[in-house]
């Protein structure tokens, strides 16, 4: 019978049915198709570690590494004093030109090691296999001049041999290895695991665990830490998902508005059936196996339309790569999970609301507790990127619980508005339904907020980054090539045109077990101001970009070893977008690369560009200006994704004013029909309408502009250094500020003016 009931009330009510429907399902559509990107992207960055590497949870390192400090540590490990370790082997991972191509040389121990093979004898028995060949990926085939085994699914440039194999590459003796590979294990494996499995990009959100190593004068680098380029992109996606969570959130609050706007009708009748005998628990299990069905119906419904959006943003996101998604069972299950989760528990916060309300005293200690905790996320930097967002969290929470005791002390001054009497009685109805506003209030406010601070990021980067190539960009021509830029910087030399010639030799390098880059080049004065340094460097020092500066703790003034050489560091510098740190020193360092670049300034850079393609036609040349907008291109295509997930958040923010809107309709029908007894007619109501959305709009912004400059800058000086190790200055930015306010302004007044005079769902209010 109460099943009944309710079905048919829903069946009364149908658009607040269908908003609450919709919200729902666009915040599933958020979740949803921000894991199919994220899963996409996060296999094809599993794939820039090898296979033979990405066993291991940790890399040893130690200075002069040789065999037997390897058999000493296994010795150690053997006799169960290293109880966290799984397995050691050892490893050689090396860079070697192979015809004059670039190759990655990883040596293992084939008893043990996993090839990963696509095709050829690798597949076989082990007495099929050539001991002395090698498995390449399909790029080397036709490159190395070993025998090949068999193709193996690996970074372009990648071969991978037997470590006597390798070592007879490199010219190495028989005692010398790059590294130790070890598995530690954690009781915390298995829900790590199912966590990334579930929010891909999660592991790169979660403090970083070094376990403890009693050996003295080994190194611990995490697989994350050895491969910078993959952990970059799963911290994108981290951050891409904590923004796709934002519209869910802002469903919650749409649910629990709508959960309050069907109790205040259903009151009553539950009221009566408890009299009769039915207890208050039947009563909240019926009302949440209403709210059941409506999760699963949002959850569908945002399943489908996850899919069809995530193939567009993809398209946005990588256009030169053809998406390849699966509905499998993590996302069926994250879309109906996280469907059902939300209009259950807004279902049951309303529902216990509704007979209990909320004690004063739990607003005090949340209140008292909460800033502490969004503190603790900020100030601990071992708390990672989940600290960061937890943080802004905590502040959300925050300006929720704000919003109520806000609309009471502003009641207390209503009555001096001025202005028309009708505007000033919509604005009134504000602060004294606080009840029916708060949540709306609040979602609006977030969804503001949140947009607010990742503009100011964005523009903030923007700003940061369009000063760093105005720096950097001081050069009309790059050449980028192999061993032919040898000959092409000869005949450049002797070019009238060419004012400036720079040769840049780079090296793949390990510091204190992190990998590096190294830049050797002149350092004079002008190459030195392209980096913020005001003087040249001298052959003692080393410039540092930021990233590096923040892997190795260092400083300027500070000290570090690179190659066997102590240098000093003189400066660090921004370089945004780097997948590895870098290192710079000046030839007269004694360090030594391989020539892969040229800068140069010409009077005619056009000349010199076709006298370059004259020379070779295989180097790759590309001018200033090219170089300038295609990384602003790119700037602006990384953050697209981002506009649009805050665009659906704001669209639901928007449904739930409208939901608001329509519960303090219901609490007005007898002050309604005095007005138009008093001879109301519809537009002055229609304007009663637009002054309460408006005024609730003004009132969401009032609060999104505080909360949203926290989260700027939280965005800026927390997340980005954690997720990427580099730091944005903040800026405020009127665009970024304004263009959030008036679409939350526009958003609130559309809800408020939706129905038109609508008195209640169905009954339209008669002309007078």
């Amino acid at each position: 019978m109460i099943a009944r009931a309710l079905l048919r009330f829903l069946q009364r009510t149908p658009l607040s049915t269908l908003m609450a429907v919709l919200g729902v399902a666009l915040g599933v559509t958020s979740i949803v198709s921000v894991h199919l990107i994220s899963a996409t992207v996060a296999e094809r960055l599993d794939e820039l570690i090898p296979r033979q590497l990405a066993g291991f949870t940790h890399f040893l390192h130690r200075a002069d590494l040789q065999a037997d400090n390897y058999f000493d540590l296994r010795r150690r490990w053997r006799s169960g004093a290293l109880p966290d370790v799984e397995g050691l082997s050892p490893l050689i991972d090396e860079s070697l030109l192979v015809d004059t191509r670039q190759v990655r040389a990883i040596g293992v121990d084939l008893f043990s090691a996993d090839i990963g093979v696509v095709e050829g004898a690798g597949s076989a028995a082990a007495e099929e296999w050539r001991w002395d060949g090698v498995w390449v990926d399909e790029s080397l085939v036709d490159v190395v001049r070993l025998p090949v085994n068999g193709i193996i699914a690996a970074p372009p440039g990648t071969l991978v041999g037997d470590i006597g194999v390798v070592q007879d590459l490199l010219g190495w003796p028989s005692s010398r290895i790059s590294y130790v590979g070890a598995r530690f294990v954690s009781p915390w494996d298995d829900l790590r695991s199912l966590g990334e499995a579930l929010l891909p990009g999660l592991d790169a959100g979660l403090p970083e665990v070094t376990p403890a190593l009693s050996e003295a004068g080994w190194q611990i680098v995490s697989l994350a830490r050895q491969h910078p380029a993959s952990q970059f992109g799963k911290s994108v996606l981290f951050n891409i998902s904590a923004l796709g969570a934002l519209a869910l959130l802002v469903a919650w609050f749409l649910m629990y508005q709508v959960a309050v706007s069907w109790l205040r009708r259903l009151w009553p009748v539950f009221e009566r059936l408890h009299v009769l005998g039915v207890s208050w628990r039947e009563l909240g299990g019926y009302f949440a196996a209403a709210m059941l069905v409506l999760g699963v119906v949002a959850g569908g419904l945002g399943l489908a339309a996850g899919y069809l959006l995530a193939v567009q943003l993809y398209g946005i996101a990588i256009p030169q790569a053809e998406p390849e998604f699966s509905l499998d069972a993590w996302v069926v299950l994250k879309a109906a999970g996280s469907s059902v989760a939300v209009c259950l528990l807004g279902g049951a916060v309303a529902f216990n609301r509704a007979r209990h309300g909320i004690p004063a005293e739990r607003r005090l200690h949340a209140a008292l507790i909460l800033p502490l905790a969004a503190l603790a996320g900020v100030a601990f930097d071992s708390s990672g990127l989940i600290g960061g967002f937890f943080s802004i969290a905590v502040l959300s929470v925050l300006t929720a619980l704000a919003v109520v005791p806000l609309l009471n002390r502003l009641r207390l001054h209503s009555q001096r508005l001025a202005g028309p009497l009708l505007v000033r009685l919509s604005l009134r109805e504000l602060f004294w339904y606080p009840r029916e506003f708060s949540i709306a209030l609040a979602g609006l406010s977030l969804a503001v907020a949140t947009a607010i601070g990742v503009g100011l990021m964005i523009d903030s980067f923007r700003a940061d980054f369009s000063r760093m190539l105005d720096r950097r960009l001081t050069y009309d021509v790059v050449v980028r090539g192999g061993d032919e830029l040898a000959g092409i910087a000869s005949e450049l030399a002797a070019t009238p045109d060419v004012s400036r010639l720079q040769r840049y030799q780079t090296v793949a390098l390990r510091i204190e077990g992190a990998p590096f880059e190294l830049i050797v080049t002149k350092v004079d004065a002008f190459e030195a101001a392209r980096y913020g340094l005001s003087t040249p460097l001298a052959p003692d020092a080393a410039l540092l970009s930021e990233q590096g500066a923040r892997t190795l703790g260092r400083g300027p003034g500070d000290t570090l070893e690179v190659d066997g050489r102590e240098l000093r560091v003189a400066g660090v510098f921004s370089s945004f977008g780097d997948l590895v740190p870098r290192v710079i020193v000046d030839r007269g360092s004694g360090l030594t690369g391989r020539l892969e670049s040229l800068s140069i300034n010409a009077d005619d850079p056009a000349r010199v560009l076709g006298a370059i393609r004259s020379l070779s036609s295989a180097a790759e040349v590309e001018l200033q200006a090219d170089l300038r907008r295609i990384a602003l291109d790119t700037f602006d295509q990384t953050f697209a994704i981002t506009a649009v997930l805050i665009t659906i958040a704001m669209v639901v923010a928007g449904i739930g004013v409208y939901v608001a809107v329509t519960t303090l309709r219901l609490n007005r029908r007898s002050s309604t029909r005095l007005l138009h007894g008093l001879g109301i007619v519809r537009g002055e109501s229609a304007l009663m309408d637009l002054s309460l959305g408006l005024g609730l709009g003004a009132m969401a912004v009032v609060l999104a502009l505080p909360l949203g400059l926290a989260f700027g800058w939280i965005l800026c000086e927390v997340i980005n250094p954690r997720a990427f190790g580099w730091t944005v200055a903040l800026a405020l930015s009127a665009d970024a500020l304004a263009t959030p306010a008036f679409w939350g302004l526009v958003a609130a007044a559309v809800a408020g003016v939706l129905r038109f005079g609508r008195d209640e769902e169905g009954t339209h209010v008669a002309r007078t």
